[in-house]
């Protein structure tokens, strides 16, 4: 069974920056190269070996978030039994966004690294450094930017943003930024097939199609989407 658990933190979701240095085996290195030239030839050349944000620790007081290679978190979701030397906390945003009473669901690309295929909200991804000024992370700014990049809404059609929570992904091990967000009226019938990127399509569905879709394909939605949804459905 799927867990999710709120975690107490900063209220203004800044992180700081900090290192954490990690000695890894030669033998854990090779398996890691492995991993990583073995996906780079399935995803045909299409992957980028760029920095991604872990938590290090979360409390009212601070929030530490380290960054490392994303070949290191790649091969952790291959092989799980590098996690006692490699032990990262990956960090991640999602949202929930709203428009005249329907959500944003994206289908996931069948190329990208966990659940292909599969259903989720969107805003969805992981944290990067591009919203890191001078030491200190913004965890806010990405969700933004996120959904600026994979549903082409900009921030100024966000009326408002709601519910911003930490939550710990018992199952997957890391930790997620999360948020509701209200946006302008935004809504076409009709999926949007993407050509490129995280998403397969796009598409608006009301609560009550919502709901339906959700049961219809229960095993091919990201875990993080049902709970959220069960989570929020009063508020949509």
């Amino acid at each position: 069974m799927d867990e999710f658990v709120e975690v107490s933190c900063r209220k203004d979701f800044k992180g700081t920056l900090v290192e954490n240095v990690r000695h890894l085996s030669d033998e854990s290195l090779r398996r890691i190269d492995e991993i990583w030239d073995k996906e780079f030839q399935i995803r045909q050349g299409s992957l980028y070996n760029g920095d991604v944000l872990g938590i290090v620790s979360a409390s009212d007081e601070e929030l530490l978030v380290e960054k490392v290679e994303y070949k290191l978190v790649l091969a952790l979701l291959r092989d799980p039994r590098l996690s006692a030397e490699i032990s990262f906390k990956p960090l991640s945003t999602s949202g929930m966004t709203i428009s005249s009473g329907a959500v944003l669901i994206g289908q996931r690309s069948q190329y990208v690294s966990s659940y292909p295929n599969f259903y989720e909200m969107v805003p969805s991804g992981s944290i990067d450094c591009s919203t890191c000024h001078e030491g200190i992370i913004d965890l806010r700014e990405q969700l933004v930017k996120e959904l600026t990049e994979e549903a082409d809404i900009h921030p100024s059609y966000i009326e408002s943003t709601e519910g911003w929570s930490l939550i710990y992904d018992v199952a997957g091990r890391g930790y997620e930024v999360v948020a509701r967000l209200r946006v302008k009226e935004f809504i076409s019938s009709s999926p949007k097939h993407m050509s490129e990127g995280e998403y397969r399509s796009l598409i608006w569905l009301p609560k009550e199609e919502f709901e339906k879709h959700l049961m219809q394909h229960i095993d091919h939605y990201v875990p993080l989407t049902k709970h959220l949804y069960y989570s929020w459905k009063e508020l949509i």
